[in-house]
């Protein structure tokens, strides 16, 4: 199991959260603003509608976990699979796959 020293204090992984609330909101904004807001992943985001991209903002109250407690915030795009340099014939595996290549910690996927 891996360990990382966490404000003077070693933490193991995968981290145990025990107890939390969370809460999420959906919105369409401005694909060419969303874009200018990823840009550095060099991803793009997905145009649920004609100019118009998929927001989400992520509110979690952790109350007990390894971690004790704290308040947590997030924002995500939904964006588009990159190309594949597979050709054509593109599978969602192949994507995937692709896409933790380039991408790295910009993007986490469970199993």
């Amino acid at each position: 199991m891996a360990t990382h020293l966490i404000h003077g204090r070693t933490v193991g992984m995968p981290v145990r959260v025990r107890d939390a609330e969370i809460c999420g909101a959906f919105h369409p904004v401005r694909a060419d603003a969303a874009r200018a807001v990823i840009a550095y992943s060099g991803l793009d985001v997905a145009e649920v509608l004609p100019g118009k991209a998929l927001c989400v903002l992520l509110f979690v109250d952790y109350r007990d976990g390894d971690l004790d407690a704290y308040h947590e915030f997030g924002m995500a795009f939904l964006v588009r699979p990159p190309p594949c340099r597979w050709g054509t014939h593109i599978t969602p595996k192949s994507c995937f796959l692709d896409l933790r290549t380039k991408c790295g910690d910009v993007v986490t996927m469970g199993a």
